[in-house]
């Protein structure tokens, strides 16, 4: 990901939907981490953060419309990071390298209704009904992700710590209960 608006991936757009418990994992490397927002994953139904994992110098945000959760953390330029975001009803965690960083309680445990663009590497801050997809997008360069992913894996049940970390250096391949998607990029 270069950090232009132009560089993003686009996921199937009913990905997160109906999931009210859901683990987002990935590998993430930074080129530029003391840029004000690191983008890495997005989904949005009405344009606003519906869900969105933001990768920091000082922190990594999850914001959601049900509410928002930062965890502190310590992030260098050129350095693998795995992330795991786990939301299990109201609770909502974090996971850097197989450990516990942050953890908050959301105000709803309602399942997701994504009906907008679900991408990775880049905030869509508007949508624009009928439009093609990425349904107008409003991509903005200052919150686009300027590094990689890689392994990134999407699973339909809240994981466990140790799952994460006993799974974050393994390649998962399909037929693994509760992953419904996992994506490579090389």
């Amino acid at each position: 990901f270069d950090g232009s608006s132009e560089d993003y991936v686009q996921l199937p757009n009913d990905l997160l939907d109906g999931m009210e418990n859901v683990t987002v994992e990935f590998w993430v490397r930074s080129t530029n981490i003391n840029k004000p927002i690191n983008t890495v994953f997005h989904a949005t139904h009405t344009g606003s953060n519906d869900f969105s994992i933001e990768f920091k110098a000082d922190q990594i945000t999850v914001l959601s419309q049900y509410g928002t959760v930062r965890a502190s953390a310590t992030h260098q330029n050129h350095q693998w990071y795995h992330v795991a975001v786990v939301r299990q009803g109201e609770t909502l965690r974090v996971y850097e390298n197989g450990n516990l960083i942050g953890e908050g309680t959301l105000t709803s445990s309602a399942a997701f209704n994504i009906e907008g663009a679900v991408v990775l590497g880049q905030e869509q801050d508007s949508l624009i009904p009928g439009a093609p997809p990425p349904f107008g997008g409003g991509f903005d360069a200052t919150q686009s992700l300027e590094g990689q992913l890689d392994e990134l894996r999407i699973w339909n049940t809240a994981c466990r710590e140790f799952e994460i970390a006993s799974n974050r250096l393994r390649s998962l391949g399909a037929g693994q209960a509760g992953l419904v998607g996992s994506w490579t990029f090389e």
